[in-house]
């Protein structure tokens, strides 16, 4: 099956000048580049003088080609010329308003399809062209898509393109504005033409169906995506087996040399318009065996600019099957002190960039595995290196001198020539860059336009995870799933579909969530069900685009989910929300420490009180002075008490009192001595009652918070209803320990919150957990003037960030990725810095909010307010911080209206006024971080009036004897009646009827289904409760005077 790219001759995104195929670029006259067009880009023609002429022409010899473009605005009577060949009486795409008519002209002669553009005069809109001939002379035009008629000349036109937007011989200019023009050899099918208008008008560019994607452009040429002209050397690396050479297309010469390198054939396919013949796909990398296998570019560093200190950049697709220590993908330099510059692979899915003594390190973070693409960059300046993966910026290592990379060796690629060890796996598309440094948008520049992107179909098969794709024609059996910026074209009805982020489905539906009716004041219910997506891993974040004037439905902020929902974002194992407190009265009594010396207990003294054998207060010390410093614990009467003291440096000056009540307010009936090693043991017994506040945990563990004096539950909150606001004197919040929250030892976790801090101290505690021993520390301060510090007690390795806000509330999210031993500071779900950390969190004191612990509790204590505090004992994944601060806490969502919470498959609101609510749903799978969006509209009506039952809109009614039935009530529609044998209906009521007729004689007693009929001969009649049928008379199986048939008496004519 042809691709996109197949025959494409070239391509402007009309951003600039430049082809995207690197081969045609235009010059302009009177053009804007760079206008807003309907999809990105266009080019802005500016009267009767513009033109972008071609000074190199596009070679048309075979008469067979297409012409894509949009334009904006056609003038009246008016003959434009949209693209010329040849030389003034040649115009392929020719529209003449004037005449009704669109086709072209050849030879001086008009040959039309006969399709009138009069529509297009004056209109603002834009409006997709496509023209394609078949070399017969047969020119085909489509318009947005659909085919609208054929020109007919008597022979094709061959001259080759030499002007965008007008005719050489003048007079035809173009005077508005084009955007994403292209041009084929070869003539595009109607089913293509399509697929390019329907994937344009979705917002996305031609070449997101491009296959393959842009090599880097040769002899440093500028190209729209990415400048070369620092590019030091350009290896494509498809051909290195022939001949063993690795070309050099940079222009430089700088000619490798492969030693047992072998071509494979690779996924990443480059077109490439420069020193090959237009057309070219470099389909093929360079592989590596592990044992023998480089490619030497036959140049010292020193000679490409890249040696000393000079600033360098380096980008490279690479594969390897196994991601082993110590690898080199590139090395330069020499094994001294800082002369070395080596990119080298590192176990557990890290890499390296060694200098030979003072190296830098980064976590991989996603599997190295397979094909990825990989960038790093050195600035002379600042002495930063930044390693790149998949264009994104993993991280920055700043080695606080400048480098100097020695000329010792040549460079060499995959293998080492004085240190490491040789690379298993295959490399593709290197390119050094010397002098400069490429910038993120840069690198991620290269990355966009170099990934794979063409996933052609086939018999049965199974998609996933592709990244601007085009699927095809799909056979009846194939499964896709998730799916980013992509096109589904003609899928079959049976295709599976699922988690399309950013896509565009043409043959199968993906959003089908219904739009709804209602009523004013009655629950209106949306239903996301249809989708099938995983409910374990999907979040449907409904929120309001619009409501009707005078509606007070709005967007608001939400609290995190509780425990028991199927929210992504659950599976938490604190969650405060501080909207209240808890009150509980107990008995209290306190230990006070004391000190000899008058200066605290310094160096690890502590004491822990246990009460039952239950830890009660844990590792708590003199933070200074003499004391006493009082600690409270609860202990009932008959309670076992026991004491125990941890010596450490001076201990001889370390002792405490016990005291019957809160913060010694009672008596003191214990003293112990200085260093009082000896446990102590006492039974509970007459300790006041004093009043404890807690914050509930609404997780569902459990875990509920002890609130300390100086905490106070204010209403100037961020979400919910209140907050805590810490006095920076005594304020605090104690949780549980770490490891009841799996979040001890090396194991990863995650801590969300919000705070305003009303000052900014050095060390001033934000939370603070484990003990002050080298790795088994995790607490997050604040330092002068505007940093934060989360300590692991390593020193070194704390991360230290900059805070982008000091003032009003901030969100934070404190992460540990245990997988690759990383630490993670955000403020506002922007990141501001990570850490290689190894974390062994110590179990020794619990999680507290806005107070030190273990050697942090001398340090400053929080001043400011604190809301929805949350741990989890994984790192929550980038899509579900998005979740969290981008969808539930900053007032994107939907306020509870009604019964439905947020985030599930249903929304119910309860309309207030009449007309359209129109919400907008975003459908994430967090399993991949992968969505699919639409909105959705609940067309109002007014309040239905009220049923006899009460109920607005109801459908109950009143029945022929007056009973209301039906709806809600529970009654039947034969309510309160009885049917006589001829037809005659008695209605019961609470004083009875009389009956008539056949039932003349009868006494009628009893009211509604209580209904009871007696006859003047007996027979009786009963309306059950609980049944909607009924036995009439006539249904009483008796005859009269024959004894031989069944009856219910046996007796005389003259009884009856």
């Amino acid at each position: 099956m042809a691709t996109f790219a197949d025959g494409l001759v070239a391509y402007y995104p009309c951003g600039s000048p430049y082809d995207k195929w690197d081969r045609f670029d235009v010059s302009f006259n009177n053009v804007t580049p760079d206008f807003l067009g309907p999809i990105s880009r266009s080019w802005e023609y500016g009267g009767t003088t513009s033109t972008a002429t071609l000074p190199v022409e596009i070679p048309n010899s075979s008469g067979v080609y297409t012409i894509s473009l949009w334009f904006r605005q056609l003038l009246p009577n008016f003959r434009t010329a949209i693209a010329d060949a040849g030389g003034g009486n040649d115009t392929p795409i020719r529209i003449n308003a004037a005449g009704n008519n669109i086709g072209v002209r050849q030879g001086g002669v008009f040959y039309g399809t006969g399709y009138n553009p009069s529509g297009f005069v004056g209109s603002t809109s834009w409006n997709h062209l496509v023209v394609t001939s078949d070399g017969t002379g047969n020119v085909e035009f489509y318009i947005n898509g659909a085919p609208v008629g054929t020109a007919a000349a008597p022979a094709p036109l061959t001259d080759n393109w030499i002007a965008i937007g007008n005719n050489a011989a003048g007079g035809r200019y173009f005077t508005e504005a084009l955007a994403e023009i292209a041009f084929w050899d070869r003539a595009l099918t109607a089913s293509e033409v399509a697929t390019i208008y329907h994937t344009n008008a979705a917002k996305q560019t031609l070449e997101r169906l491009l296959e393959p994607q842009f090599a880097l452009p040769g002899s440093k040429r500028d190209s729209e995506w990415i400048n070369m002209s620092s590019n030091a050397f350009l290896y494509h690396m498809n051909d290195v087996a022939t001949g063993n050479s690795a070309y050099d297309d940079s222009g430089n010469g700088y000619t490798g040399t492969g030693s047992n390198v072998t071509n494979i054939s690779s996924p990443v396919k480059l077109h490439s318009g420069s020193y090959v013949p237009p057309g070219t796909v470099f389909s093929s990398a360079s592989y590596f065996n592990g044992t023998n296998a480089y490619i030497d570019t036959n140049r010292t560093p020193g000679a490409m600019g890249m040696d000393g200190n000079n600033s360098r950049s380096m980008v490279f697709w690479a594969s390897s099957s196994a991601w082993l220590n110590d690898k080199i993908l590139f090395t330069m330099g020499l094994n001294s002190s800082g002369q070395d510059f080596s990119l080298v692979t590192k176990t557990t899915n890290r890499i390296s960039l060694n200098t030979w003594g003072a190296d830098a390190y980064w976590n991989i973070p996603s599997s190295p595995l397979g094909w990825n693409h990989y960038g790093i960059t050195y600035d002379s300046s600042s002495y930063a290196a930044t390693f790149y993966f998949n264009g994104a910026p993993v991280g920055i290592w700043y080695f606080g001198s400048g480098r100097n990379t020695s000329n010792a060796n040549n460079m060499r690629i995959g293998g080492p020539n004085y240190q490491w060890d040789y690379f298993t796996g295959a490399i593709q598309e290197f390119a050094a860059f010397s002098g400069s440094v490429l910038t993120d948008a840069n690198v991620l520049s290269i990355y966009n336009n170099q990934v794979a992107n063409f996933q052609p179909i086939s018999g049965s098969a199974t998609l996933s995870n592709l990244f601007a794709s085009l699927v095809h024609d799909g056979p009846p059996t194939i499964n896709v799933d998730s799916l980013f910026a992509s096109v589904v074209h003609d899928g079959p009805a049976t295709v599976s579909l699922d988690s399309l982020f950013g896509s565009v489905v043409h043959g199968k539906g993906i959003f089908n969530v219904p739009d709804i009716t209602g009523s004013v004041a009655l629950t209106a219910s949306f239903d996301a069900t249809p989708q099938g997506l995983p409910s374990g891993s999907t979040a449907y974040q409904w929120s309001w685009a619009s409501v009707p004037t005078g509606s007070s439905i709005a967007n608001d902020r939400e609290n995190l989910p509780n425990s028991g929902s199927t929210y992504p974002v659950s599976g938490n194992k604190l969650l405060w929300h501080f909207d209240t407190q808890n009150t509980t009265t107990t008995q209290v009594g306190s230990i006070g420490l004391r000190d000899t010396f008058g200066d605290g207990w310094h160096g690890n003294n502590f004491i822990t009180v246990n009460v039952n054998g239950a830890p009660a207060l844990t590792n708590i010390t003199l933070a200074a002075g003499s004391g006493p410093e009082w600690f409270d614990f609860t202990a009932a009467d008959g309670d076992s008490v026991e004491v125990l003291y941890t010596p450490g440096s001076f201990p001889t000056e370390c002792f405490y009192t016990l005291n019957s009540g809160s913060q010694g307010s009672g008596v003191d009936f214990y003293t112990s001595p200085t260093n009082p090693t000896v446990p102590y043991n006492f039974t509970a017994s007459g300790f006041l009652t004093a009043s404890s506040l807690s914050t509930p945990d609404s997780s569902g563990q459990g875990n509920t918070g002890t609130v300390s004096s100086g905490s106070t539950l204010v209403t100037s909150k961020y979400v919910g209803t209140h907050a805590y606001f810490l006095d920076g004197v005594s304020g605090s919040i104690t949780g549980p320990k770490p490891s009841i929250l799996g979040i001890d030892g090396g194991n990863s976790r995650t801590i969300s919150f919000w705070a305003s801090a009303s000052a900014w101290q050095d060390y001033g505690i934000i939370f603070s957990m484990g003990t002050n021993a080298t790795n088994q520390d995790w607490t997050l301060t604040q330092n002068t003037p505007n940093n934060l510090r989360l300590s692991n007690w390593a020193g070194p390795s704390d991360l230290i960030v900059t805070a982008g806000s000091l003032v009003g509330w901030n969100h934070y999210f404190a992460i540990y990725d245990s997988s690759n031993l990383t630490a993670y500071l955000y403020q506002n779900n922007q990141l501001l810095g990570t850490k290689t950390q190894v974390q062994n969190t110590s179990d020794a004191s619990n999680l507290t909010i806005g107070k030190g612990t273990a050697g942090w509790l001398a340090a400053p204590r929080f001043s400011g307010s604190i809301d929805e505090f949350a741990v989890w004992n994984r790192a929550l994944s980038e899509c579900e911080r998005n979740t969290i601060y981008g969808f539930l806490q900053t007032g994107s969502n939907i306020a509870a209206q009604g019964s439905s919470p947020n985030l599930l498959e249903q929304f119910s609101f309860v309309p207030d006024v009449t007309g359209s609510y129109v919400i907008n749903l975003e459908i994430v799978d967090h399993s991949n971080c992968t969505s699919l969006t639409g909105s959705v509209t609940a067309s109002i009506g007014p309040t239905p009036p009220t049923d006899c039952a009460g109920v607005i809109g109801g459908s109950a009614y009143v029945n022929s004897c007056g009973w209301c039935v039906g709806g809600t009530t529970g009654r039947h529609a034969t309510y309160g009646q009885f049917v006589c044998p001829d037809g005659a209906t008695i209605c019961s009521s609470s004083s009875g009827g009389v009956p008539t007729g056949s039932c003349a004689g009868a006494v009628i007693t009893g009211s509604g289904d209580d209904l009871l009929v007696t006859g003047k001969y007996g027979l009786q009649y009963s309306k059950k409760a609980t049944e909607q049928r009924f036995r009439r008379v006539a249904q009483i199986p008796f005859v009269l005077s024959s004894k031989s048939f069944l009856s219910i008496r046996k007796k005389s004519d003259d009884e009856f």
